[in-house]
């Protein structure tokens, strides 16, 4: 805010730090460390959109400025800018410079360039919908259900923007002409498609000079639900995001199935991540033969990591002439067990000690989760579940949908 004459000019804008100290040495009491400030300078250009009770974006410039300011000259590290200035003595510590990134994307933004993506929320009464692009969206608005708004790319180049949650338009339409509907946009140089299960539409569009001009007609907001999450493992060597993670030897997939051989005595491996809503799912549904019973299921979430309160044991015939399914639950309710027939295809002969053989269904158990034992949620919140863990308590199987 101030720039003594004397002093360089990278003062004004210089930025006071957080407390701390680089490599728990170096102080910044006193000293700018731009890379602090460049960060709040982004923030203060978000917050200049919505509120102008500040000249935000002065400020932002001003700490941007200051940051270009302190950018070395010197060959060996040219373009990259220091922790930290001892701006009285005139002092810049070159043991640690950094790239200029935080001052490349500050630039971007002061000057309207395209950089990542951004999110326009549009609201009329209690409907609500979203636009994420990466073009800059320009005069965006929502009414009687026509969706309108510019967008503006770096000319020459395509972008996808989405959409969503919105029910299926009746048309789409860029620069006052039809914009045609494809099932694949990769196949096409601009078009629109449309997700039922996400309630999505994307656009993409090839860029000029000028920004173009997108309308969405019957733009009526969703409520979009998730897919349950499943896995078919039926893709040679694809196990679909499971990992080993202890004494289990490396996965395999083959005929529709994921094969799994303990190596230890506490064998368990873990999903990918999943979104869900824990309202629309209350367990995990497999087909599975194993060469010894039982095991275990762990799930992470919002509220804590792999633990027993979040887990569920299941019961495993050993042997049989086809694979069981299996439901387990999210909680401590017994675990059903369904000798049901299952396609041929998804057995395995069982001899010995073969590894376990699993095939996965989808999930279709959905019921209200509870928010306590013996209390039911009124309506269960949204849940990130991070991952299921599958545990087996035999040394010689392990079991995973």
């Amino acid at each position: 805010m101030w720039q003594a004459p004397e002093q360089r000019p990278l003062m004004l804008g210089g930025s006071i730090p957080v407390f701390g100290a680089t490599f728990y040495t170096g102080s910044w009491f006193a000293r700018p460390v731009q890379w602090n400030g460049l960060e709040w300078a982004r923030v203060l250009l978000e917050l200049d959109r919505w509120d102008k009770s500040m000249p935000w974006k002065h400020f932002a410039e001003m700490v941007t400025i200051s940051g270009m300011n302190q950018q070395s000259t010197r060959e060996k590290d040219y373009g990259t800018y220091t922790d930290n200035w001892e701006i009285i003595d005139d002092i810049e510590c070159t043991g640690c410079m950094l790239a200029p990134g935080g001052i490349v994307g500050n630039v971007y933004r002061l000057t309207d360039v395209p950089d990542g993506y951004r999110t326009e929320v549009l609201r009329t009464g209690e409907e609500r919908i979203c636009i994420t692009a990466a073009p800059l969206i320009g005069k965006a608005e929502l009414k009687d259900h026509v969706l309108q708004c510019e967008l503006r790319y770096d000319s020459g180049h395509t972008a996808h923007s989405v959409i969503m949650p919105i029910a299926e338009p009746a048309q789409v339409e860029v620069d006052g002409a039809e914009l045609a509907k494809h099932a694949d946009l990769g196949a096409i140089a601009e078009g629109w498609a449309y997700d039922e299960n996400l309630g999505c539409v994307t656009v993409k569009l090839s860029f000029g000079a000028d920004a173009r001009r997108l309308r969405v007609i019957q733009a009526k907001p969703k409520v979009s639900r998730l897919p349950l999450p499943q896995w078919e493992f039926n893709r040679p060597n694809d196990t679909e995001g499971w990992g080993t993670t202890h004494d289990v030897k490396p996965l395999r997939v083959e005929g529709g199935r994921l094969i799994i051989e303990a190596d230890g005595g506490d064998p368990y491996l873990s999903s990918p991540g999943i979104m869900a809503e824990a309202e629309t799912m209350r367990g995990l549904q497999f087909r599975a033969r194993a060469t010894a019973p039982g095991g275990q299921v762990f799930w992470a979430n919002e509220d804590g990591g792999f633990a027993p309160e979040r887990s569920a044991s299941f019961d495993l015939p050993a042997d049989g002439p086809k694979p069981p399914e299996v439901t387990v639950p999210h909680g401590s309710a017994p675990v059903s067990l369904a000798k049901m027939a299952a396609p041929a295809r998804t057995g395995a002969r069982p001899s010995g000690r073969k590894p376990a053989r699993v095939r996965a269904v989808p999930l279709l158990i959905c019921s209200r989760m509870t928010s306590a034992p013996g209390k039911p949620a009124a309506r269960a919140p949204f849940q990130r579940l991070l991952g299921w863990m599958a545990q087996v308590s035999a040394a010689s199987t392990g079991v995973v949908v």
